[in-house]
Order: C-alpha cells, then structure tokens, then sequence
C-alpha cells in the first residue's frame, strides 16, 4: 500500500485502531508489555467543536501546485515525523510518540493555517501539563482530540478540568484502548 506524508502520520491515530494495514510496527515489535502501557495512556477528547476547514483541500492543493517552499517543506517533515514517531512506538517511548502528535497536529496548521478554533487551542494550553503531546484526528481543529497522557491519572484531572469549566461544557473524554484487530464484523 502507497502512502503520503499526510496519510502516513495519520497512521499514527489509525495504528492504535488497525496495525496490519499501516507501516508502523505491529505489537510483536514493540516492547513487552507496551500495548497494555499505551492503553493506559491514551487520552480521548471530543471538542465539541466545528473544525474551521472551509475550502481546506482547495487552498491545499492550491500551495502544492504553486511549490510554495513551506508548503513543499512542511510535506518533507511530515515524512520525518512519520519515521520518527515509527521509531518511538518501536521503542515503547511515549514522550517521543507524543512529541510526534504534537509536531503532527502544528504540521497540518502549515497546510490549513487559521483551522484550529481559539476554545480548542486554549484547551490544549489547560491540558499540557498532563500530556506528552496530542493531535486532532482528520484535517482542521474540531472533533477528537487524541492525547498521550504523561501518567495515567492525568485522564482524571482531565474530567476535572472539562467539568470545572463553563466554556468546556460540550467537550467530554471517552475511554479509549490499543485494539489490535480492527473492527470485527460477519455477514448473515
């Protein structure tokens, strides 16, 4: 299978959903006991929040067709970051898996700037101090947030903070865990 710099670091959230369709290393090359680790650490948020990505593919296209040198420049680091967050899994370092989200999520604010609504952004400044790092599933800033937990605990203060905070109302964290077998489904 044929894959973009943008699909490959999409990978990343994908990877914890389904490994065998994506390049990222499968369980058995991970450290022992690092799924059940990763697991603990997961962190998903659903903002509640539309994702500001009007004409996103268009303008896109737009900055690839005309070679615009960030553009061009920012496809080559998400390719690297790709490789480098394949390195983190494979070593079991979650900071470093993190630091790829992190690096992952500002990557795609190259490719679509202006996307990543203010409530989010703030939100993600509230929740630093609980996380390696964390990305918005899918293009813009809205949806899923999904997150590295620096301890396990941190999904708690998380609660804490979306339920101590007005502005936060609509946003809620779901348990979310490393599914080694994709979606199971039979025909009757």
């Amino acid at each position: 299978m044929s894959h973009s710099p943008w699909q490959y670091m999409g990978s990343i959230v994908i990877y914890i959903c389904k490994p065998e369709d994506f390049p990222f290393p499968p369980a058995s090359e991970t450290p022992p006991g690092f799924v059940g680790d990763l697991s603990s650490h997961l962190l998903l948020v659903y903002t509640g929040t539309t994702r500001l990505a009007r004409n996103l593919l268009q303008d896109v296209v737009r900055n690839w067709h005309s070679r615009d040198r960030r553009v061009i420049k920012n496809m080559q680091d998400l390719v690297d970051n790709a490789h480098a967050a394949e390195e983190a899994f494979t070593r079991g370092d979650m900071a470093a898996i993190g630091t790829s989200l992190t690096k992952y999520q500002r990557q795609k604010l190259v490719m679509a700037p202006g996307s990543m609504p203010k409530i989010v952004s703030l939100f993600i400044d509230k929740i630093s101090q609980y996380i390696y790092g964390c990305c918005f599933a899918g293009a813009g800033g809205g949806g899923f947030l999904v997150g590295i937990l620096k301890e396990p605990s941190g999904k708690k203060r998380v609660k804490e903070l979306i339920n101590s905070s007005a502005e936060l109302n609509y946003f809620a964290v779901y348990d979310a865990a490393v599914d080694l077998l994709g979606i199971q489904y039979s025909a009757s």
